[in-house]
């Protein structure tokens, strides 16, 4: 898919199935494959739930943040 707006290093790929703890289902999510962010989508954009590996605090900021699909 594209690059990750978190991290910025890893790949973003669409997991089918896996339902995220607290989240509604959804038929998919994004992950990242570097810091293991998460997004679901939210109309035509994606929200990010989560990051699996926060070293920097800065990273933060992102949560509950909703990207449109080009980003």
């Amino acid at each position: 898919m594209s690059m990750c707006p978190v991290c910025r290093t890893g790949i973003l790929n669409r997991v089918v199935g896996k339902q995220l703890f607290g989240i509604p289902h959804t038929d998919f999510s994004i992950e990242c494959t570097y810091c293991g962010a998460k997004f679901i989508p939210v109309g035509p954009a994606y929200r990010l739930v989560s990051i699996a590996t926060i070293r920097d605090p800065l990273w933060k900021k992102h949560l509950d943040k909703t990207y449109p699909a080009d980003t």
